[in-house]
């Protein structure tokens, strides 16, 4: 058996609760596998199977790692014959989840520490390993991603009991790759989502699926505090709107997980429903693992109980009833097999986010999505010597006579410089640094600028930029 002086290597002490145990350098436990890599992407997860023979016993002949007196593992042993199938480092994640989980239900540890190494000039390698408190266990584990996988490595500190600390851990390691091989769970969920000012709020008539989700139709009008219309500590605005719920189904190894997905979508279909319905769709309550069954939207926010509201009392903007289109489930896989489209949407989305305050920002958002757009008319080029993008302005107006007349677009000509003017020196040009100032209506004095650039520039522009989307999405 080969033995190694470690006294002049340094070492990694790890990081969490009890004792600080030690990891031989990667350096020289690479030495006894093969194909050692450092950390590596791949590309996009994928559904893996796990090759044969990794649920082998331990390796045969395999050399151990020798050890320092006090550190407290003194050798390790390679677990498996072959990596087990788990994907560096996208994969991760979730094996280490049901690793935990393995973990707590095989041993009932006190605690459970955690060791990382980071790779270095003297030792290029990506390893981390878990040791715990529990009765009757004398070793810990690590772990080393390669090419195929990831190595598992059982840090053994009396070799007397080895086979039973070996086995301990190939049950607990081969719990978590099992779960990994049999893909996510599904999970149930429900969402508010609705129309916020200060556009007009609407009363969905119909219910309809998006996407796999459930939109419902509305019900009750709740009611929530805004703030006043002209800043004031003491005083406050009541708003009513008709928010719906959302039902959907994703999937996750745990809801965590899951739930990015989730809100993902949600916020998707928000973007979608503010194109087709003209309006300022927003998440109004996170997903929630449930059914529509078991969320009730309440009448009125928390702060408002105990206030006697009349009609006179809740200022609500003109309602539409009106149904979700039904193009918007065809529209909903356009978006998903172009992403051009997908991200012009959600800039779209921002940009009527943030309009009522920051009219210059939001003229980017909407300039944005029609010189995005313009890819599908245009290739994209760049200057062979300094790479950048030109014949943007171009572009942008080609885009924009998709929808808009000759006419229409000698009207918004001006646009593309403003734009130009706030991205690259901060200019503004609607009425932002009068956030706060009474609204002044004068009967023989012209509009101000700021008053101008919104309702003759800013609105133009959404108009224009949202007819561009429905022009892409109902195709």
């Amino acid at each position: 058996m080969e033995e190694w002086d470690y006294s002049d290597l340094p070492f990694h002490i790890q990081l969490g609760t009890g004792v600080g145990y030690q990891l031989a350098p990667l350096s020289r436990i690479c030495a006894l596998g093969s194909h050692c890599v450092t950390p590596h992407r791949t590309g996009p997860s994928q559904a893996i199977e796990a090759p044969a023979g990794w649920q082998a016993e331990q390796a045969t002949a395999t050399p151990r790692v020798r050890r320092m007196k006090e550190i407290a593992a003194t050798s390790h042993v390679r677990l498996f014959t072959d990596a087990a199938p788990i994907r560096f480092p996208e994969g991760i994640d979730e094996f280490v989840h049901y690793l935990h989980g393995a973990i707590q239900h095989q041993l009932s540890p006190a605690t459970i520490s955690y060791q990382q190494h980071n790779p270095t000039e003297d030792e290029p390698y990506f390893y981390f390993g878990y040791s715990a408190e529990a009765d009757g266990l004398t070793s810990e584990i690590a772990f080393q991603p390669v090419t195929e996988g990831v190595l598992v490595w059982v840090g053994l500190v009396d070799d007397r009991d080895q086979d039973d600390q070996i086995q301990l851990w190939s049950d607990i390691v081969t719990i978590a790759v099992d779960k990994v091989l049999k893909g996510y769970s599904d999970y149930e969920w429900v969402a508010i989502i609705g129309p916020i000012a200060p556009f007009k709020t609407q009363f969905i008539v119909e219910p309809a699926t998006i996407g796999g989700m459930i939109v419902s139709k509305s019900t009750s009008a709740y009611s929530e505090v805004t703030s006043s219309f002209v800043p004031n500590v003491r005083s406050w605005g009541v708003a009513t709107s008709h928010p719906v719920t959302v039902e959907g189904v994703s999937k996750g190894y745990n809801w965590t997980v899951a739930s990015i997905s989730a809100t993902e979508n949600l916020n998707l279909l928000c973007a979608l429903l503010s194109v087709a319905l003209d309006a300022n769709w927003r998440v109004r309550q996170a997903p929630r693992v449930g059914s529509a069954s078991d969320q009730e939207i309440p009448r009125i926010h928390p702060l408002l109980a105990g206030f006697p509201l009349s009609d006179g009392d809740v200022h609500s903007v003109l309602e539409d009833d009106i149904p979700i289109p039904e193009w918007c489930a065809h529209a909903w896989r356009n978006v998903l097999d172009d992403s051009d489209l997908r991200a012009a949407l959600h800039a779209y989305h921002q940009g009527v986010a943030i309009e009522e305050t920051s009219p210059s920002f939001a003229l980017i958002a909407y300039v944005g999505v029609v010189e995005g757009m313009g890819k599908h008319i245009e290739q994209v080029t760049r200057c062979e010597t300094c790479g950048n993008v030109t014949q943007s302005a171009r572009r942008f107006r080609k885009s924009l006579k998709e929808v808009l007349s000759n006419r229409e677009v000698k009207e918004l000509a001006d646009v593309y410089d403003r734009r130009s003017k706030t991205a690259h020196e901060g200019g503004m040009f609607g009425n932002e640094v009068l956030a706060g100032a009474m609204p002044h209506s004068a009967s023989f004095m012209p509009m101000s600028n700021g008053d101008e650039f919104r309702y003759k520039v800013v609105w133009k522009m959404r108009d224009a930029t949202r007819r561009l989307l429905l022009h892409y999405l109902q195709r």
